[in-house]
């Protein structure tokens, strides 16, 4: 009974983190993240701050 206890715990732990990893296969960065609001809004400039930790997006319409 425990070692069907154990494999059932097992399983699902091996189910859950190949799940995790296929959700996270696409790695996401702070550019890529901020050049991607360039195809959906009317984007004037963007900006990553080197030394301040600040991202700037001017958009044309601020609706």
């Amino acid at each position: 009974m425990k070692s069907k206890f154990g494999l059932l715990i097992l399983a699902c732990v091996i189910v859950g983190s190949a799940l995790f990893w296929y959700t996270q296969k696409e790695p996401y960065s702070t550019e890529v993240v901020v050049n991607s609001v360039w195809d959906k809004f009317e984007v004037q400039s963007t900006q990553i701050g080197v030394t301040d930790p600040v991202i700037w997006i001017d958009v044309y319409k601020k609706k």
